[in-house]
């Protein structure tokens, strides 16, 4: 995964950041400023290079054998 380490003083915590197959593409500016957030607020995020859909756009236009 891609690291992204806290900026805080000290690591609150360590948390998965799911971009989404939709998301990394069509919101990568949002995704990218929420990893400065999380990183900002004290959060090491951790973000998966390849990560799977989540079947989040089959799921939103009723097609559920294609959402996991």
């Amino acid at each position: 995964p891609e690291r992204t380490p806290a900026r805080a003083v000290a690591t609150k915590m360590r948390v998965a950041f799911f971009q989404g197959c939709v998301g990394q593409v069509t919101f990568d500016q949002v995704n990218r400023k929420a990893v400065e957030l999380l990183s900002a607020l004290g959060a090491e995020a951790l973000v998966l290079r390849a990560e799977r859909c989540g079947g989040a756009i089959h799921h939103h236009n009723a097609e559920e054998h294609g959402a996991m």
